[in-house]
């Protein structure tokens, strides 16, 4: 097996708590093409059992069991216990008070959406959260900053940029509406969503002064899924790599 490839982008030690996030490339995994070759997703078409050993090095890598979630493209927010699955669910909130645990961590798959990261600066609690276009739509980051009640940090990991996802005239016209900042166009001149940017518009409408961004564009480099890339090359497989949220008390 192969080390999985995960980027400790912030860390803040609080005085219960230290509190993570991350993000994971494509490599480190057993995977084989084209989920080559750390996919964390099993309802992608890869092999279940190449999957398993990828999030068990994942455990060994965290020192716990993560919880994960079956997405939807929803706004549903659930609290989290370790090694669990949520089912319809796109917002995992974990606190270590209230799990009794001295260590617990999340993870939000993606392979073009945002991976969001909120980290408490008060409190022994994180959240990951799943933005697409969907989540953008229905404002889940502010439905996770609410639940989460303190100040945070909010990471926002690599995703399709403004400048990469094409949508409908009418679809930017939408997001327009949601957060100005959000309509967009292609390089190559066609409309846009820049739902990075639409984000943080609706963290900062949210209360969160706090803001990180991973401005790295998953359709343009290739040390990340890309859902739209892999459906330009051939018939759109292609893996789910990862946002992760670790606390553990200090």
């Amino acid at each position: 097996m192969g080390r999985t490839s995960i980027d400790w982008c912030v860390e803040r030690v609080g005085s219960s708590a230290r509190l993570k996030a991350a993000f994971t490339s494509r490599y480190g995994g057993v995977s084989s093409s084209p989920y080559d070759s750390w996919n964390s997703a099993f309802h992608v078409g890869d092999n279940p059992s190449d999957v398993q050993a990828n999030r068990n090095l994942l455990d060994v890598e965290l020192g716990t069991s993560p919880a994960w979630m079956n997405q939807i493209h929803g706004s549903n927010v659930a609290w989290a216990s370790p090694g669990q699955t949520f089912d319809d669910t796109d917002g995992l909130i974990i606190d270590l008070d209230r799990i009794g645990e001295d260590k617990a961590a999340a993870c939000v798959m993606v392979a073009d959406c945002i991976p969001l990261v909120l980290l408490s600066t008060d409190k022994p609690r994180a959240a990951v959260v799943h933005v697409g276009r969907a989540g953008f739509m229905l404002n889940i980051a502010a439905q996770a900053v609410a639940e989460l009640d303190s100040e945070l940090i909010a990471v926002v990991g690599p995703s399709i940029c403004g400048s990469c996802y094409e949508v409908s005239e009418e679809l930017r016209a939408q997001a327009a509406e949601i957060a100005e900042e959000a309509a967009s166009v292609t390089s190559w001149g066609t409309p846009a969503i820049d739902i990075r940017a639409g984000l943080v518009r609706q963290l900062q409408d949210a209360g969160v002064e706090q803001i990180q961004r991973v401005d790295r564009c998953t359709y343009e480099d290739e040390n990340y899924f890309s859902y739209r890339r892999a459906c330009g090359q051939g018939d759109g497989r292609t893996g789910r790599f990862l946002g992760i949220a670790l606390v553990e008390r200090v």
